[in-house]
């Protein structure tokens, strides 16, 4: 770790995703917080494993607007083996072992997998429940009526506990400040690490600029499922929670 730095602002801007990546950054921010303070400055979107990130932190700082929360854990399997039937494509395969090909895209799902999956599903999220429960100091009912994948803004975190304050970087920069003991009125120096975007991150990023996004979605009020709504201003907004029906 840099000695050169007092303390880490995470900031996050993520709607989740993998749970091993998730626990990974958690581990990786609680090793931190105990060389130097860590405060986790949530951005548009910190939910699910974005906020699983920030439990690993000293102090959460969001803005009223942030989605945030979704303590929760699904798991998905494309199932095509209809459109195979119909399209009159068959698929063999070799394997090893009864559960080789659970992950098969040309067959449904069967009990015993369902099971298994329930089984790993609720052991990620007994662990999901009992990291927020002692990183927010919550009993267990209290956790369990905050959690299975309720979404909350910044403004309903900060009241239901889930957060410590609502701020932007300069509230979190003094929360630092307080953390070291240090004079509100003392002047530190900021080192902004940026992501290393790529290629492709790139590419996302041209996509979904406020024109590309209006250009593409403009007069669609339901694509796929997803809500959408355009204002005189051309803000997109997204209507939560969102249900999806694939037929």
């Amino acid at each position: 770790f840099d000695s050169n730095c007092l303390g880490v602002i995470l900031r996050i801007n993520s709607p989740g995703g993998d749970v091993y990546a998730a626990d990974l950054i958690w581990r990786a921010v609680e090793k931190i917080k105990k060389i130097k303070p860590v405060v986790a400055l949530l951005s548009d979107v910190a939910a699910s494993g974005g906020y699983y990130i920030a439990l690993g932190a000293q102090k959460i700082v969001a803005p009223v607007d942030t989605i945030t929360g979704s303590i929760g854990i699904f798991s998905v399997k494309p199932d095509f083996s209809q459109f195979f039937t119909n399209n009159s494509i068959y698929v063999s395969s070799v394997k090893r072992g009864s559960r080789a090909d659970w992950h098969s895209t040309h067959k449904k799902m069967g009990e015993e997998e369902r099971e298994v999956k329930l089984k790993l599903l609720q052991h990620y999220y007994n662990k999901f429940l009992h990291i927020f429960k002692k990183a927010r100091n919550l009993s267990e009912s209290n956790a369990k009526k905050l959690a299975e994948g309720r979404v909350y803004t910044g403004k309903m975190a900060l009241l239901a506990g889930l957060i410590d304050a609502n701020g932007g970087l300069h509230y979190s920069i003094d929360e630092i400040k307080k953390c070291l003991k240090l004079d509100e009125k003392t002047n530190v120096r900021v080192n902004i690490i940026l992501q290393k975007k790529g290629l492709i991150n790139s590419m996302k990023q041209l996509l979904q600029t406020r024109s590309e996004f209006i250009d593409i979605f403009h007069g669609f009020h339901d694509f796929h499922g997803l809500k959408l709504k355009t204002d005189w201003h051309k803000a997109v907004w997204a209507y939560m929670p969102i249900v999806y029906e694939v037929q």
